[in-house]
């Protein structure tokens, strides 16, 4: 058999296998999940669209004032029930808390369907001296659960609102405050127009309840209304909320609110106004000043029309955001600032919305602030952003924030880790990731937990912006897992291995023991069987290895094969190398008329440098270098693909067992490439030349295809098992099938070596008989060796000679 046939059949082979099984390759990925680009978009405009509504609200009541020359400094009765009205309206379209605070106190709207009211009045009043005008209010404060009237005292170190020279105007806080100062310094037309840009606010301040001062408050009151926006408490008219199914009642659900007490409205007054009872409906009151909410103190120095800060809420401490339009009117000239009509979005609206946009599908979104310590605005999974702990202590939730003392904690994406929602974890580390990264604008991929073949998943970050609202927002979803990246049962090349590794493995047995069969044989005798039963027994092994490449890519199957099959290569190389290297001392020497003898015991010794230098390569690179499981997230145009492969930190590993072993395959090329001369019959000079040049063909052409093709890795491990099958089984029958058939033609001559012997004896020529005796003196030379080395086995070593 020429070289040029062996090249063909062995990368031939190979080669085809590679392009045909690269081509099934490309239709599993054409098969793979894909990250929806667009997802993204249509959160954000989702979102967008979610954040616009308020904005929409509010134009309609700025509109509705523009129209209207009701909205002077303070609110008459018909003006208060027409604005009730309007509120209810937005309130009730787009099912949003709508209300309206004033400079004055004023504050009245609709929350949670509830009407809700606070008359302009000043609260820190002395009970022991009551004003005329507080009276009324004192006594109105509603026990929550039985309606039972009590009295409205504040408890020491409780806030108030104070007003500073009867409430006069003033430059309202921050940047107007500032430009006052600078008008100061100009004259004339220069000054007016100055003072034009001057926004003014109520002069005021706030006051704490002293020690043994028994003070007063203002309470707010919550009603019932109708379907028309009107207070009621009539059975059967109530509209909203609809908890008390068209019956208004106290907390306890079961007494009726009736109006037994009754006040005017603070604005009534001469002219012959009528007033409305302002009790009539109400079921709960409760102290609040909305002059002292930070959403109001802010607005105050903005404006303008914005978001504000995230912040509880007073009714039930629900975090939320307030959308505010400051409302302005004109005295002596000067523009001065009223109010705001605000819309509030609890952040528990944004996760609902986010809840029944994308739950249930594969795309899931996270949205926190993008500033420090970011926290949670609202998740697809529903979960909530804050927690209702007793303000003593912490760890104990907060039931009743009426009956207790209670705080908020907002919850950051760290708090999602140990959540009994599996994709709150997927969103903390995705965005976890995403942080860590900058914010890239590409995919980055996560984990669903530590564990490596956990799930999946890729994210794309993007920023959602508005006044005074920075926020980011996370889209996550799965990735598909790769098939391409181990052999697993359910994988259809498992079959196809397992074939390849046990054709190979009896191969290589079945010519093994034939040849060991045949070992007295003396054609099989002097081609030095004892080594080259070693070299086939380690190509057996070396299919067995061909087995650890079945499994997923895990830390421990990762480890296994690279010492199954790194250390399996040198044990079957090492006693060809030795073989062939013998050969050349020896039959070399036959040839040279000189008598060389290398014992077995040397020979093997020769062996244990190259198998020992292996097991210290292997052994430090398992401990500074180990083959570990390691992830990657490969996209293909709109296909994400999972892929968990075995990998090394570095290529020193691949660059010192090339240059090893591949030493190793090219010295025995050369010792084989040296013996070509020599007696095939007797030397398998041809046999040797085959076997090692057909050993660095094959790995010549898998080295090649695992690292120029892009192909997959479970395609890098057929590879290497059709390399192993097609280097063991040809290498070891290049050795085993010319020894047989010479084993046969032996027998063949034997039965009749008698009447061939007698008619050669008259025939041969001179040079023949040349000829017959060098043949003679290099096969005695051989056998000689051989036949001492069996004597030998029974002698001391010592008393052994090499030449």
């Amino acid at each position: 058999m020429k070289l040029s046939s062996v090249t063909k059949a062995s990368g031939g082979a190979i080669v085809l296998f590679v392009l045909s099984f690269h081509h099934s390759l490309i239709n599993v990925r054409a098969q793979q999940e894909g990250f929806n680009f667009e997802v993204e978009k249509r959160v954000h405009e989702r979102v967008t669209e979610l954040m616009s509504l308020p904005v929409r609200q509010l134009n309609l009541t700025k509109t509705y004032i523009s129209t209207t020359d009701t909205f002077p400094k303070f609110l008459n009765p018909k003006d208060r029930d027409a604005y009730f009205k309007l509120m209810f309206s937005i309130s009730r379209t787009y099912k949003q808390d709508v209300f309206y605070g004033q400079e004055d106190g004023l504050f009245m709207g609709y929350v949670k369907g509830s009407g809700t009211y606070l008359e302009p009045a000043a609260s820190g009043y002395d009970v022991e001296n009551i004003p005329e005008e507080s009276k009324k209010y004192y006594g109105a404060c509603i026990d929550r659960t039985t309606g039972k009237r009590e009295n409205c005292n504040m408890e020491e170190g409780d806030e108030y609102i104070e007003c500073i020279d009867g409430c006069g105007l003033e430059p309202c806080p921050g940047e107007n405050s500032d430009l006052q100062k600078e008008c100061t310094l100009l004259t004339g037309d220069e000054k007016e127009k100055c003072e034009e840009k001057v926004v003014w606010c109520s002069k005021y301040t706030r006051k704490t309840v002293p020690v043994d001062k028994n003070l007063g408050y203002i309470p707010r009151y919550w009603y019932c209304v109708d379907e028309n926006g009107s207070f009621t408490e009539t059975d059967g008219k109530v509209f909203s909320p609809s908890k008390f199914e068209g019956s208004c009642k106290y907390g306890d659900g079961v007494t009726p609110v009736n109006g037994t007490i009754v006040g005017d409205y603070s604005y009534c007054g001469g002219n012959g106004q009528t007033c409305p009872n302002m009790f009539t409906g109400g079921y709960q009151s409760r102290r609040y000043d909305h002059r002292m909410r930070a959403w109001y103190e802010e607005m105050k120095v903005v404006q303008k029309r914005g978001w504000s800060e995230p912040y509880p809420f007073a009714t039930k401490l629900d975090i939320g955001i307030t959308y505010m339009q400051p409302i302005f009117f004109k005295e002596d000239g000067k523009n001065v600032f009223r109010g705001a009509f605000t819309v509030n979005y609890e952040l528990e609206d944004i996760t609902q919305f986010l809840k029944d946009s994308f739950f249930g599908t594969e795309t899931s979104v996270l949205i926190l602030e993008e500033k420090e310590p970011n926290y949670l605005v609202g998740l697809s999974t529903g979960s909530g952003v804050a927690l209702k702990v007793l303000a003593s202590d912490e760890t104990v939730p907060c039931t009743d924030i009426l009956e207790f003392e209670c705080k908020v904690i907002r919850s950051r994406p760290s708090d999602l880790y140990n959540s009994d929602i599996p994709m709150d974890t997927v969103l903390s580390r995705a965005f976890a990731e995403q942080k860590k990264q900058g914010y890239p604008q590409k995919l980055i991929s996560s984990k669903a937990s530590e564990d490596i073949q956990s799930d999946s998943y890729v994210s794309q970050s993007l920023t959602y912006e508005q006044p005074n609202i920075k926020w980011r927002i996370i889209v996550a979803m799965p990735t598909g897992k790769s098939t391409s990246d181990s052999i697993a049962r359910e994988n259809s090349m498992f079959g196809v291995l397992c074939v390849i590794a046990s054709v190979g493995f009896l191969g290589c047995c079945g010519q093994l023991l034939v040849y060991f069969k045949n070992r007295t044989n003396s054609e099989v005798m002097i081609s030095d069987w004892r080594f080259t039963s070693a070299f086939i027994l380690g190509c057996s092994f070396l299919n067995l290895s061909t087995f650890s490449l079945l499994g997923s890519n895990t830390n421990s199957t990762c480890m296994t094969r690279m010492w199954t099959f790194h250390f399996f290569f040198v044990l079957t190389l090492s006693p060809l190398l030795v073989k062939v290297w013998r050969m050349l001392i020896v039959v070399g020497g036959a040839m040279k008329m000189k008598r060389t003898k290398i014992s077995h015991a040397q020979a093997v010794a020769y062996t244990m440098p190259f198998i020992l230098v292996q097991i210290i390569i292997l052994t430090v690179f398992s401990i500074v270098d180990p083959p570990q499981q390691d992830e990657y997230i490969e996209i293909v145009g709109g296909s994400t693909s999972q892929h968990v492969v075995c990998t090394q930190k570095s290529n020193a590993f691949m660059i010192v067992q090339l240059v090893f072993e591949g030493g190793l395959v090219v010295a025995g090329c050369v010792l084989a490439y040296k013996t070509r001369n020599h007696g095939s019959r007797l030397g398998e000079a041809k046999s040797l030349i085959l076997a090692m040049y057909n050993i660095l063909l094959v790995g010549v052409i898998v080295i090649l295809i695992a690292e120029t093709m892009n192909i997959s890795q479970v395609t890098n491990y057929m590879v290497r098992a059709i390399g192993i099958f097609w280097a063991t089984i040809f290498s070891s029958c290049v050795f085993v099938l010319p020894r047989l058939l010479r084993v046969k033609k032996s027998m063949g001559r034997s039965s009749m070596q008698g009447g061939a012997s007698s008619r050669m004896s008259g025939g041969k020529s001179s040079a023949f008989r040349l000829n017959q005796n060098t043949s003679n003196n290099f096969r005695s030379s051989v056998q000689e060796n051989v036949k001492e080395e069996e004597d030998s086995e029974n002698k001391d070593p010592e008393d052994e000679e090499c030449i």
